[in-house]
């Protein structure tokens, strides 16, 4: 019995320490500066997504295999109905960094773990971005928070990103913003 209580409390620690070591963040994200219409630090400009079946990893891109998509907006999706005999696990990575155009290559090359959030049951498996990623946005100078509405004309959300319109509100004028992704 002690032998059995030691061994179950071992793969408790284990699954313990597997899950503490999947949660992670990219560094902070910047790809451009404020321009006449605003300030876009969008999620589909700074993340590439790579999606695999679960235990093959077998690729899936956007229709293949058929009734599959693979894109950082909405993320990986699978819908049972849309696929013979119902969808497959999928899971999916982000990566960011000097290899995606447009973003600093100081911030150096990275990317998530595998990432499964939902299993193919009931209506398929749904990998999104919105359910897999939390962002934090921050202005570049002092590093003050932003969030979806503070200040007003600035929006922080896994989906779009942090981005800024100059104008809305009228007279706003955006400044240089950061994202950084957390799962």
């Amino acid at each position: 019995m002690k032998n059995l209580i030691i061994r179950s409390a071992l793969a408790l620690s284990v699954a313990f320490s597997v899950q503490a070591m999947a949660a992670g963040s990219s560094p902070w994200l910047d790809r451009d500066l404020p321009s006449g219409v605003g300030e876009f630090e969008t999620t589909k400009d700074h993340l590439k997504m790579t999606c695999r079946i679960k235990g093959t990893n077998a690729p899936v891109t956007n229709g293949n295999p058929v009734g599959y998509t693979c894109s950082t907006d909405p993320g990986a999706i699978c819908k049972n109905a849309n696929v013979v005999g119902g969808c497959k696990d999928v899971e999916v990575m982000y990566s960011w960094g000097s290899s995606r155009p447009g973003v600093n290559p100081a911030h150096g090359p990275g990317h998530t773990g595998w990432l499964d959030r939902d299993n193919p049951s009931g209506t398929g498996d749904w990998e999104t971005t919105k359910d897999l990623l939390k962002i934090a946005c921050r202005f570049t100078v002092g590093h003050a928070a932003v969030t979806t509405g503070s200040p007003a004309g600035y929006t922080c959300a896994p989906l779009p990103g942090g981005l800024c319109k100059n104008n809305v509100p009228a007279g706003n004028k955006c400044k240089d913003m950061q994202v950084q992704y957390s799962w």
